[in-house]
């Protein structure tokens, strides 16, 4: 009580401060969320601020988990898209069905797989050559609802006009497959390399569940940045491909013909563009 009392003074005393120098944006992971502390008057919730501090505000010595049963059958339905664009595209359509995970799967994790000799073993389950993967899982206590379930996703026309394969699987075994496919594929990705805001590109490229993240956030987000770069210049857009799969400046500079000063220049310039597109996206 004595750390909601604190919050909600400091919230109250400097709210009009806190609104006006946080930014709307849809993630934000720098500095103390005193922007998630609600307005003046309502309760301010510890949880909000103190998770995410990583030991820097309290030290937690007694926690009491709220745990949930594990559901006796899951089953998955992994749709096969020719483009990227069409999978994030797709989300939203897919989520009205109330999946409880969706995992994003690009090219550069199936290649990684792929390439794999352990993990090129458990690639059966993929339909011709996807350019990107949504593994979308359903769980509960009856296992001809989830089936039902994924049958329904499997016959919606808004999601299949754009999937060109859908495999869907019930076996445990094989859905532990597909998993730690993706899973270990991603230890397999070469590190990004470092520039302007390639720090958010391990968000903005690879999916990873363990942020814990919202999925309806992460897929806002994965479709402003997608919009975000239909309005850079080919050039741009290539560089930010060829970092993002882990090239070196050298590389992106030898591939343009450019110097790599040059690279790093037009990557601030992406960056300023990044941070006012974030803005118009608030607004």
């Amino acid at each position: 009580e004595g750390i909601e009392r604190g919050l909600a003074r400091i919230r109250d005393d400097c709210y009009e401060e806190i609104e006006l120098r946080f930014p709307k944006i849809l993630r934000s992971s720098g500095g103390y969320g005193l922007d998630r502390l609600g307005p003046p008057g309502n309760p301010a919730d510890p949880v909000k601020i103190l998770c995410g501090s990583e030991g820097t505000l309290c030290v937690v010595v007694r926690a009491k988990l709220r745990l949930i049963p594990i559901p006796k059958h899951t089953g998955l339905l992994v749709l096969h898209f020719d483009q990227i664009l069409d999978a994030l595209g797709a989300t939203p359509s897919i989520l009205q069905h109330k999946p409880s995970a969706v995992e994003l799967v690009d090219r550069l994790i199936l290649d990684a797989g792929r390439s794999n000799a352990a993990l090129g073993k458990r690639c059966g389950f993929l339909q011709g050559d996807p350019s990107a993967l949504l593994i979308v899982e359903f769980h509960g206590d009856d296992a001809a609802v989830v089936s039902s379930r994924i049958d329904a996703l499997a016959t919606d026309s808004g999601v299949m006009k754009t999937s060109f394969a859908a495999s869907k699987v019930l076996d445990g075994e094989r859905q532990t497959d597909i998993l730690s496919e993706a899973g270990r594929a991603l230890g397999k990705v070469p590190p990004v390399a470092r520039f302007g805001f390639a720090d958010r590109l391990d968000d903005l490229l690879l999916e990873d569940r363990r942020n814990g993240w919202p999925v309806p956030d992460r897929v806002a987000f994965k479709l402003d940045w997608a919009a975000y770069l239909d309005r850079q210049p080919k050039r741009t857009r290539h560089i930010i491909e060829m970092l993002g799969q882990g090239h070196l400046r050298k590389d992106a500079a030898a591939a343009l013909r450019i110097t790599p000063p040059a690279v790093s220049m037009r990557m601030n310039n992406a960056y300023r563009a990044w941070q006012s597109f974030c803005g118009e996206a608030a607004a």
